[in-house]
Order: structure tokens, then C-alpha cells, then sequence
């Protein structure tokens, strides 16, 4: 584990805690060293079909991670991979956050700005989530 210090919403159940305290200690070495301090909440919902989420300011030093009730509902290897793609947000932030600022500098047409930026948004996540398939995949072959 990195010097990264994990800090859990007191409202989330000890049984969930446990299962997300052995993704950190499964998952720590996809974090950055940068980080210093992982937040994991626990919310009833998010947007639309969202069972997940990772906010994270480099400049503070911080991310956190939130799990919506449906996340709670997927089964075991579902929530895995889930808590594996929000950790690969991390290290990616601060080049997904300067992009979207240069577009919104840059992109002064408003339809070109919304575009511009919805299509970072799709390609970031798309990117996320090939790499988290992989490595958890990676994982899987690695444990059989």
C-alpha cells in the first residue's frame, strides 16, 4: 500500500467496509503516489445508470471514491471491476481536468465546447475502462 491514508464514511455497514477494505489492499498499487488521503462513500444514487464515481484534486493530494446503492446490488465480480475502473480515475485526473479546461479556453462556439467536452468524456471513460478490464482480467488469469 501506498503512504495513501483511507478514510470511510462512518455511515457505511461494516460488511460493505470489509468488502471495499480488500479492494484497497488488493487494488492499492494502482494508486498514485501522490495521493495521500482515499475517501470511499457510500450513496443511495447517482446519475443515471451511474454505480460508481471518483472525484480526485491532485493539488490537495485527494480523491474520493463513491458507491452508489446499486453498486451494493451487482454481484461480487461486478463491484470489483467497478472499484478498479473509479481507482484508474485517479491517476488519469489531472490530464482529463487540464483537457477540459483548454477546451473551455479554447473553444469560445458554445456547441463546439459541449461537443468537444462530451467527447472527452466518452473517449476518458472508454480508455478507463479497457485498461480496468484488462488488469482485472489480468487478475483473474493470475489467481487461477
Amino acid at each position: 500500500m501506498t503512504n495513501c491514508h483511507v478514510h470511510f464514511d462512518p455511515d457505511i455497514p461494516a460488511d460493505i467496509r470489509a468488502i471495499v477494505e480488500a479492494y484497497v489492499d488488493r487494488w492499492s498499487w494502482l494508486l498514485p503516489r501522490w495521493l495521500q488521503r482515499l475517501n470511499v462513500l457510500v450513496r443511495d444514487q447517482g446519475e443515471v445508470n451511474e454505480v460508481a464515481n471518483c472525484h480526485s484534486l491532485r493539488h490537495y493530494r485527494w480523491a474520493t471514491v463513491t458507491l452508489y446503492s446499486c453498486w451494493l446490488t451487482d454481484n461480487e465480480e461486478r463491484r470489483e471491476q467497478s472499484f478498479v475502473h473509479e481507482l484508474l480515475h485517479i491517476p488519469t485526473a489531472a490530464l482529463a481536468q487540464f483537457s477540459r479546461d483548454a477546451i473551455k479556453l479554447l473553444a469560445k462556439d458554445e456547441a463546439l465546447q459541449a461537443t468537444l467536452l462530451a467527447q472527452l468524456d466518452e473517449r476518458n471513460e472508454a480508455a478507463t475502462s479497457d485498461f480496468a478490464d484488462v488488469i482485472y482480467q489480468r487478475y483473474k488469469e493470475q489467481q487461477q
